[in-house]
Formats: C-alpha cells, structure tokens, sequence
C-alpha cells in the first residue's frame, strides 16, 4: 500500500536525517503529482494517494501529516504545515439507499483543495473537500476549514471564522508585497483594490 510505503520511508529518515535527505527528495519527486524545489516534510507521515498531491517551492510540513485526497491538492510556494495537520478531500457515498457506505465503492463528494502561497495552517487543522487558503492566510492551531477563505487574513476556530487581517495596516501589507517581489520575483493573485477591501 503506498500510504504504509510512504510512512515507512520517513520513519527510517528519523534516523539518519542527514544522510537520507537526499534519498527524501529523490522519493518525494518520483512518488508526488508534483514537488517542488527545498520541499521539507517531518516525519511519520501518510499519504492516501501521492499522485494527486502539488508542492510547490520551499514548502514545509510538520511531523504526522495526514492527507487522503482522491482530487488534485495544489500546495503552493512557501506554505507552513504545523504538526498533525490533516487534508481530507471528500466523503463516502452515505446516502445510497440500496447499498451499506462500508462496502460501496463509489466514493461521495470529493474535490480539488487549493493552498496559495505564503500560507501557514496551524498545528492540528484539518482541510475539507471545500478548504481553499487564501495567498498569505493564517490558520489558527486546530481550525478546520471547509469554505474558502480570504487572503491575508487570520481564521480560526471550528469551521474556521475570520478573526483580522493579518498585517496591522494596508500599508504593512504593501510593504510586504514588495519585499516578496524583490525576494523571490513574487507576484500576487489579488489586485491592491481586492486586498484594501479586507482593511474598510
């Protein structure tokens, strides 16, 4: 089974950390839909179904990650994972009249999660099959997000609610901005007039 497969190679590179990364990355390439550049992921984790998982550049996710997506899961450039974070793409067929859900091999609602860049989902949060972070968003420590949500912007709770923006002033915002654009040639999804509307 490749979720056991998966676990059980990142176990071994709890032992030697330094000596496998190298075998990490090359395992990590091979097995994912697609994974980018410095992909740093902790140690005992599962993943249902790798083909269908997206890292972009400079990711990082924390120890006993959890992700069983049958859709594609886009993870973009430098998004955090705290520890024991979860992605759940969907559900079983439970409402099949005709057929116990246990045994029925059609599978219910699932679709594709989306992870923008410069995200950080808190330790212990769970994604649903309609968790969309928004460029820049923060997920407080065991949110769970089932809608999407806006960007650079803080959420917490269960379902996740909006709690500020993330920056103190639209002007902390922009200077953010430029300093992405200088450090990694970084544009982003949301116009300037999109990102006023989260400060009125």
């Amino acid at each position: 089974m490749i979720s056991f497969y998966i676990k059980h190679q990142f176990q071994i590179f709890k032992l030697l950390p330094n000596f496998t990364l190298p075998i990490q990355k090359v395992i990590l390439k091979k097995t994912l839909g697609y994974c980018g550049n410095n992909v740093q992921i902790g140690m005992i984790n599962t993943i249902v179904n790798p083909k269908a998982l997206f890292l972009g550049d400079n990711v990082f996710i924390g120890s006993g990650f959890y992700c069983a997506a049958i859709k594609k899961t886009t993870i973009k450039d430098r998004v955090m994972f705290g520890a024991h974070c979860s992605i759940i793409g969907g559900d079983h067929k439970y409402f099949d009249p005709e057929e116990n859900m246990r045994f029925n091999k059609k599978l219910g609602d699932n679709r594709e999660i989306t992870v923008e860049e410069d995200a950080w989902i808190g330790h212990g949060s769970l994604l649903l099959k309609k968790a969309h972070i928004g460029e820049g968003t923060i997920v407080g420590a065991y949110g769970v997000v089932n809608q999407k949500l806006k960007p650079y912007s803080v959420y917490a709770g269960s379902p996740v609610k909006f709690i500020k923006p993330r920056f103190s002033t639209f002007m902390d915002l922009e200077k953010y901005l430029n300093m992405m654009n200088k450090e990694f040639n970084f544009t982003s999804n949301y116009t300037l007039g999109e990102l006023k509307e989260l400060y009125n």
